[in-house]
């Protein structure tokens, strides 16, 4: 059982770092300033929703904070 734990083991250790690797070589984008601010004014608009107190809203006004983070997210 170790003869076949061991190999298994180291096999599956190298995939996962040579994923690792692989990702940080990405190129890094940089992102003009009106991206910048957009991207700031939506992750605002996120927390917003996530402090809001969602027991008190009716089921449309739920539905429409749903909808509008899905289209926040595509």
């Amino acid at each position: 059982m170790k003869k076949l734990f061991v190999p298994l083991f180291m096999a599956i250790a190298l995939m996962t770092s040579t994923n690792a690797m692989a990702f940080d070589k990405k190129d890094k984008v940089e992102l003009s300033e009106k991206d910048q601010k957009r991207i700031i004014e939506i992750s605002n608009r996120v927390e917003e929703i996530r402090k809001m107190d969602k027991s008190d809203l009716s089921s449309t006004e739920r539905k429409a904070l749903k909808s509008e983070l899905k289209q926040i997210k595509n």
